[in-house]
């Protein structure tokens, strides 16, 4: 053997040995780096699993919690948050859902006290129109008119007010609900961020997850499948195309038709799931247009998430948006329409209020009419004929109406009532002075005189002229029960007469 091969052969035999020894110490030295980074992920992984799971009792805790809240709707919705037995769900529930269910709480009771004060405002403006509408009818007697009208106007005056109270009820009602809606697209804006966010972030790490996936497999292509391979992957197939949704079925079928079982392979690792999506995706883009607010707001955040998104949204998410968005629909639909009525009885309000005015208008015009057609002698006289006005229209009306009466009773217009001790007409019209008699020995002036001295004393007093001239037309009591007595007398004389007379002597 010639030297020169010798030596290419020693020399072969050590670049052998030094590439063994040398692929001997990489392959060490990866599987120790491997090592490591497997331990440092567990160290990563496991921490973050334990606190994951941590959390996830905390939600739950905090949702038990909030199902003894002191708000119907947070307990109610509390309630389908842990039947749902979703984390997601839960945590979803505790950012935005406890907070959206408490303000339509709150909504509503501030918008039933306010829709409760304009009904009572409403009910006070239609009492005191009643009021003043039977001080109207009192005042058609010219002894009750002036205090009629003053008690209906200060009637008139309480329904004007208690109209006022039932605007400015429904005016706060509407600012409420206003303020209501907008803090609730606020609310609402800000969680569909937030979610938005967190969908295209998820997002962002599938794709690069299915692209290095999608790498691999190119890079290292599966082995040819066995029979029994092949029988089960076209099983599986077929049963996509039973049950799967269009475009699954759609490419199922195509696939089997092509009859490859790498094809079948390829489709059952990678295009079922893609044409899942797909489906899901078309579904989710028609819910843009037909949904409610918050159904809408789902799909758009499903549209930016991954594959698993868009299959929970189209499996349970939708159905749950759209019960949100049926309680809040109903929600506002009821706080409208309270505040609709509230609107109508401040308009019933005003109306009555208008109408307790011209009543008391009425009133007014017919006191005036009355105090002019009084005899100026007798105007001295309205506190005894304008007292029963009080007793009168006293019964008439409850609280309500009390308001007209003793804004009536304070008002200074009314007389001031005479003293109980002295009869109204003596209080009021001095007694005139008795005429003296003539001289004995002269003779009256005439019937002229006389005549002219009774018209004197029935203008100075003609309720004391009235009652003794009522007087001098029959025979005083004390005289007729003399005249009686002695006309007994006398018959029980002659009884007796009579009977001595007819005893023999």
């Amino acid at each position: 053997m010639p030297l020169r091969r010798v030596g290419f052969i020693s020399i072969g035999g050590i670049l052998i040995t030094v590439l063994h020894r040398a692929l001997r110490q990489f392959l060490s030295a990866a599987l120790a780096v491997g090592v490591v980074l497997a331990l440092v992920i567990a160290a990563i992984l496991i921490p973050s699993t334990a606190a994951h799971a941590a959390s996830e009792g905390e939600d739950r805790v905090q949702a038990y919690y909030l199902t003894e809240s002191e708000w119907a709707r947070v307990r109610l919705a509390a309630q389908r948050a842990l039947d749902s037995n979703s984390p997601v769900v839960i945590r979803e529930f505790l950012r935005y859902g406890q907070y959206l269910a408490a303000a339509m709480d709150q909504e509503e009771q501030a918008i039933l006290l306010l829709t409760g004060n304009a009904e009572s405002a409403s009910l006070e403006a239609q009492s005191q129109r009643l009021a003043a509408e039977s001080f109207l009818v009192q005042a058609n007697d010219p002894q009750l008119a002036i205090a009629a009208a003053a008690s209906a106007k200060t009637a008139a005056e309480a329904a004007r007010a208690a109209a006022g109270k039932a605007a400015e009820a429904v005016k706060a009602a509407q600012v409420t609900e206003q303020v209501s809606r907008a803090e609730e697209r606020a609310r609402f804006l800000t969680d569909w961020a937030f979610r938005t966010a967190e969908a295209k972030a998820a997002n962002l790490v599938e794709d690069a997850r299915l692209a290095a996936e999608a790498e691999s497999r190119i890079n290292n292509p599966e082995p040819y499948p066995t029979d029994e391979q092949i029988t089960a992957d076209r099983q599986r197939t077929y049963q996509y195309l039973a049950t799967g949704t269009p475009h699954v079925r759609s490419s199922a079928e195509k696939i089997l038709q092509a009859n490859d079982p790498l094809l079948v392979r390829l489709f059952l690792v990678e295009g079922v799931f893609a044409a899942e999506e797909l489906d899901n995706r078309i579904y989710a883009y028609g819910l843009l247009e037909a949904g409610g607010l918050e159904t809408r707001a789902g799909a758009d955040v499903a549209i930016d998430g991954t594959r698993e998104m868009l299959r929970t949204f189209f499996q349970t998410e939708e159905f749950r948006l759209a019960v949100r968005d049926q309680d809040k629909g109903a929600h506002v639909i009821g706080i409208q329409a309270r505040i609709s009525v509230a609107k109508n009885l401040a308009s019933q309000a005003a109306l009555d209020a208008a109408a307790a005015e011209a009543a008391a208008a009425s009133a007014a015009t017919l006191a005036a009419a009355a105090e002019a057609t009084r005899p100026p002698s007798s105007q001295t006289g309205t506190a005894n004929s304008q007292a029963p006005v009080q007793g009168a229209l006293g019964v008439t009306g409850g609280t309500a109406l009390n308001a007209g009466l003793f804004g009536a009773a304070s008002s200074p217009e009314l007389p001031a009532p005479a003293d109980a001790g002295v009869p109204a007409e003596l209080a009021e019209t001095p007694t005139p002075a008795v005429a003296a008699a003539p001289p004995a020995g002269k003779a009256s002036s005439g019937t002229g005189d006389a005549d002219k001295k009774a018209a004197d004393m029935k203008a100075a007093a003609p309720q004391a002229s009235g009652t003794q001239a009522s007087q001098n037309t029959g025979l005083p009591l004390w005289a007729i029960l003399l005249g009686l007595g002695v006309l007994v007398l006398a018959v029980a004389c002659s009884i007796l007469v009579l009977r001595r007379r007819r005893i023999p002597a």
